[in-house]
């Protein structure tokens, strides 16, 4: 419960801040639409995988680790590639965030 409220709150929180965070470092409202797009999209990718590991396997606790993984890895990605002001490189890492981030719904709710 406290693993899936922290990566939900998370996800959450980023998914309405992203605008507001990478106009601080000098991105458009195009570049904003860009990310939260990818961002959406990369968890759906995301998403499809890990359900089609837990329909195989069926190993939450393991799904559960590597989520929360890969949301510790691409909260610190983002963190250092936003003010680096590449466009795609930005939106990349927000693909990967994404994609960490987002199946933490389904695992939980399957759980």
């Amino acid at each position: 419960m406290i693993s899936f409220s922290a990566i939900y709150s998370v996800y959450t929180t980023l998914g309405a801040a992203i605008g507001q965070l990478s106009k601080n470092f000098g991105y458009d409202s195009q570049a904003n639409s860009l990310f939260g797009s990818v961002y959406i999209f990369g968890g759906l990718i995301g998403s499809f995988i890990h359900a089609f590991f837990l329909d195989k396997y069926a190993r939450y606790k393991l799904q559960y680790v590597i989520i929360g993984i890969l949301s510790l890895g691409s909260l610190i990605l983002v963190t250092v590639i936003i003010g680096e002001k590449n466009l795609y490189l930005t939106a990349a890492s927000l693909f990967f965030m994404g994609f960490g981030q987002l199946p933490i719904i389904g695992v939980s709710y399957s759980f």
